[in-house]
């Protein structure tokens, strides 16, 4: 296991943090309330009495502003990630996006509302596709890096994709959990939860 905790983070950023939240908690509310073609950019910015400029700098998209900028690994995760020897790379790779997540300030309410979003207006899943795919292309580039390292070049794209599909599919379980859970439950519990199981299950799997 590699030491994959965010840092902490001081002033400057959490005041960014703060606002690309309101933002993003503006945008999921009117898309709620006008539907996505109603939740224009120039609505959201003054409901949060900000200028398009400012949005524009957090922001690409209103779109962007509805599904959330997500959570960012820390520079320090992704090179603890890279850098780590333990033959257990799922493992690890699991570590680092639960304190990724982890490190989210959002509630639950904002999680649960996108979800909303989703179920009213499944297309909305196809503009968010791309994003998804970035995703994964730089989660497959950083597993072939700490295998490299390791010099697991053996089947080296192929292990790094089965890697990260795999950590993909226990993090969506995740999120169906925390659809499942009680509306009081804390998203990030139920998560951290769900990852803690999978590698029970891991675990369990290597002692047969």
């Amino acid at each position: 296991m590699v030491d994959v905790a965010a840092p902490v983070v001081g002033a400057r950023e959490r005041r960014k943090r703060q606002v690309s939240e309101t933002i993003e908690r503006i945008a999921v509310d009117l898309a709620l309330e006008l539907g996505m073609e109603g939740a224009t950019v120039e609505k959201i910015c003054e409901r949060a009495l900000i200028s398009h400029r400012t949005f524009y700098n957090y922001f690409p998209s209103k779109e962007a502003a509805v599904f959330g900028g997500g959570p960012q690994p820390s520079p320090q995760g992704l090179e603890a990630f890279r850098r780590g020897t333990s033959p257990d790379v799922l493992g690890d790779l699991l570590d680092l996006m639960s304190a990724t997540a982890l490190a989210q300030e959002q509630g639950p309410e904002l999680f649960r509302d996108r979800q909303r979003l989703l179920r009213r207006d499944p297309q909305l899943a196809a503009k968010a596709a791309p994003k998804f795919d970035r995703v994964v292309d730089e989660l497959n580039e950083l597993v072939r890096d700490r295998l490299t390292r390791m010099g697991q070049d053996s089947e080296l794209h192929d292990r790094a994709a089965m890697i990260v599909a795999l950590a993909l599919a226990v993090v969506q379980r995740g999120f169906q959990m925390q659809l499942e859970a009680d509306p009081d439950a804390d998203p990030r519990a139920v998560l951290q939860n769900s990852i803690s199981l999978a590698r029970r299950i891991l675990t369990e799997g290597q002692k047969r």
